[in-house]
């Protein structure tokens, strides 16, 4: 080989190879977005766990119900086990102060739900629910400043949602077998579906909603509507309420899976 012919092919395997970088990065990037929505959206899930173990406890206290016993195996179960994929997922100092402070306060959670429900420690069961429900906050946003993308808030928003059916129907079934704090729950209860009201009036006007999209969130606005109903009625309508809660949860997760697919396809 000459020396002319040597440089020449140097020079082509430059031109060729540099391309390489920049799609490389891309990809890269492109993982990036995707991991960060689903820490976003698994450490979201975290919030609405936190108050479906509530609701579960007190249904099958109130009601003796072996289905309100299976889901509160379940999500005590997915929680834990969805602590350990963010402390995998999730980059960051701050990340993982977040998730140490969440599982401390979870450990105490854990051993006061699984244990045999008692009207009498209903308020304590919905006081940790809250400082869960707290911290389970505080890593979501923590998990959104580590991936630093724009990625967070609409999905952020719509799994809040998930939060909020559970949370206003957990205030009012655990208001129901306790006349001690029933009417600080009403109250609380009351404010937790004006703000899931006025939430899923916000998500429609986002403009990049697609048409799946808008049919699950005018979905879920009409089982809102049911689940308002069965709660503010005069006589107690506890299997009606579960029953539109777990509805709304379905669909608020369906729509919430949309969004997760919709951000991580146009990368954030």
């Amino acid at each position: 080989m000459t020396k002319r012919t040597g440089t020449f092919l140097a020079f082509v395997m430059v031109v060729f190879a540099a391309p390489a970088a920049p799609v490389e990065a891309a990809d890269q990037g492109k993982k990036s977005v995707e991991t960060g929505v689903r820490a976003v959206n698994i450490s979201g899930r975290q919030r609405m766990l936190s108050q479906r173990i509530a609701m579960a406890y007190c249904h099958q206290g109130l009601t003796g119900s072996s289905e309100a016993q299976r889901r509160l195996q379940d999500a005590v179960k997915l929680y834990e086990k969805q602590l350990g994929q963010l402390e995998s997922l999730a980059p960051g100092n701050d990340v993982r102060q977040a998730l140490a402070r969440a599982r401390g306060a979870w450990y105490d959670y854990k051993s006061a739900v699984t244990a045999k429900p008692d009207q009498s420690k209903v308020s304590d069961i919905v006081d940790q629910s809250e400082k869960v429900l707290k911290l389970s906050d505080q890593v979501v946003n923590a998990v959104i400043k580590a991936f630093d993308t724009d990625l967070g808030p609409v999905v952020n928003k719509s799994g809040r949602q998930r939060m909020h059916g559970q949370r206003a129907t957990m205030l009012y079934v655990c208001g129901q077998w306790t006349e001690r704090a029933s009417m600080s729950m009403a109250s609380k209860r009351n404010s937790v579906l004006t703000r899931l009201k006025g939430a899923l009036k916000a998500l429609r006007e986002v403009e990049s909603n697609t048409r799946k999209i808008e049919e699950g969130l005018i979905e879920g606005s009409q089982l809102l509507s049911d689940l308002e109903y069965s709660i503010k009625r005069d006589e107690p309508a506890i299997e009606n309420a579960v029953a539109s809660a777990e509805k709304l949860l379905n669909t608020m997760n369906r729509v919430t899976g949309l969004y997760v697919a919709e951000e991580s396809r146009n990368g954030g």
